[in-house]
């Protein structure tokens, strides 16, 4: 299918998801120092307050996943975002660390259907040879979310007190724009055949790609008889790997990135602005270089070279005190660079592992594990650093990523060639 116009909309709508959600959970980060002073945290309600969001999206997750393929992906995808808005809002608000933490657990749980249904909506709408590319393209869009967040939320917190809220009541403009966006998106039409409506997804091809002569070929099982065979061979195998990939790669990127600051003051970097600024353009150049990585490296070698790089980058990182902090800093960064073009692979590998009658409860299961290790990780990460010192708990980081890449080399299938 030649690309049109209709493609672009569903790459920005989606991937628009994505920045918010990036968005958002870099937010926490550059807010919780004036958070930390303003509502007089202990280090428990710190952790809980960075791991609130990922709690939301560990529940979410399982929720949605089986929505997702019941209810179809435009239905989740456009109730999510006024969600997000409004959640947005009311978390800026907030006066003690209590409220904070249930309006990041809910925010949280809104940003489980762009993971979900999102990633399924655009890998069904994709070109087969584009597909990588397009999916890839989502996590530029959480990358640059994140990013910009850390950025802007560094400077919204040198001013005044209340800067925080500004930070954090950021996030809604954003969403906004991805709101009105949605409002344009059909239902996926290999979703409406897997449900045995062949003349409602004919339409939806003709009304999108009117130039072209798209015609709808099969019909498959319904996607809400069979949502437990994800737990059958071949299938809970994939799954497995799902797990443990996306496991292996979130709980080092969110343990780092959400206390990164004082991650730098550990590590004797002075300016920690300079430093996180650093990494997380490194961040941006990781996530755009998957563009081209995607479609040239096989996803196997993908998957195994990435954890292997960051293992080894993270053990440098490590020994930081013995070193300068120049070197610290491009450490960090390569680190940066590596981890965030590996994300691609949460978009681009985790659909194409599943069935389309499977794919909405494949994703969502995995990504839930994932948040569920972030957020253990994210929440005793400070604990950790004050108790057995900052090398040792990035040693235990290190430990993950090694565990993906064993876990990679034995199981993981190749897909790079698959039809969804």
């Amino acid at each position: 299918m030649p690309l049109r116009r209709f493609h672009f909309l569903t790459l920005f709508a989606t991937s628009g998801g994505q920045f918010c959600d990036g968005y958002v959970l870099g937010t926490i980060g550059a807010a919780l120092p004036g958070v930390e002073h303003a509502m007089r945290c202990s280090d428990v309600w710190i952790g809980a307050i960075g791991s609130a969001s990922l709690a939301g999206l560990f529940l979410g997750c399982l929720l949605v996943g089986p929505l997702t393929d019941r209810l179809g992906r435009r239905r989740l995808l456009r109730v999510n975002m006024p969600l997000f808005l409004i959640l947005s809002i009311v978390q800026a608000l907030t006066t003690s660390p209590l409220q904070l933490v249930l309006a990041r657990i809910c925010l949280g749980a809104c940003l489980a259907a762009d993971y979900v249904a999102g990633a399924a909506y655009l890998s069904e709408f994709a070109p087969r040879r584009l597909r990588g590319r397009f999916l890839a393209f989502m996590i530029i869009g959480w990358s640059a979310g994140y990013s910009m967040a850390n950025i802007f939320g560094m400077f919204f917190t040198l001013h005044g007190t209340n800067g925080w809220r500004l930070c954090l009541f950021s996030s809604a403009i954003p969403a906004f724009v991805v709101m009105i966006l949605r409002l344009f998106l059909p239902e996926s039409p290999r979703w409406l055949m897997a449900c045995n409506r062949p003349d409602e997804a004919q339409a939806v091809l003709d009304g999108c790609f009117p130039k072209d002569r798209v015609f709808v070929v099969q019909a498959v099982t319904k996607p809400d008889e069979n949502w437990r065979a994800v737990f059958s061979p071949p299938w809970r195998v994939r799954l497995g790997v799902g797990i443990g990939f996306f496991v292996a790669q979130v709980v080092p990127y969110f343990c780092i990135g959400t206390f990164l600051p004082a991650l730098f003051t550990a590590l004797g970097v002075r300016d920690i602005y300079t430093g996180g600024i650093v990494f997380n353009l490194f961040l941006l150049i990781g996530s755009s270089s998957a563009l081209w990585l995607v479609d040239r490296l096989t996803r196997r070698t993908f998957l195994i070279g990435s954890f292997t790089i960051a293992a080894a980058l993270l053990t440098g990182v490590a020994f930081a005190s013995y070193l300068p902090v120049l070197m610290t800093l491009v450490l960090f960064g390569l680190f940066a660079l590596t981890l965030s073009a590996a994300t691609s692979l949460e978009m681009v590998y985790l659909p194409e592992l599943f069935p389309v009658n499977l794919r909405g409860v494949g994703v969502g299961i995995a990504t839930a594990c994932s948040r569920f290790g972030s957020v253990i990780g994210t929440f005793v990460l400070p604990v950790l650093m004050r108790v057995i010192g900052t090398p040792l708990t990035l040693g235990i980081c290190v430990l993950f990523l090694v565990a993906g890449a064993g876990l990679c080399a034995l199981w993981a299938p190749e897909t790079q060639h698959e039809v969804l």
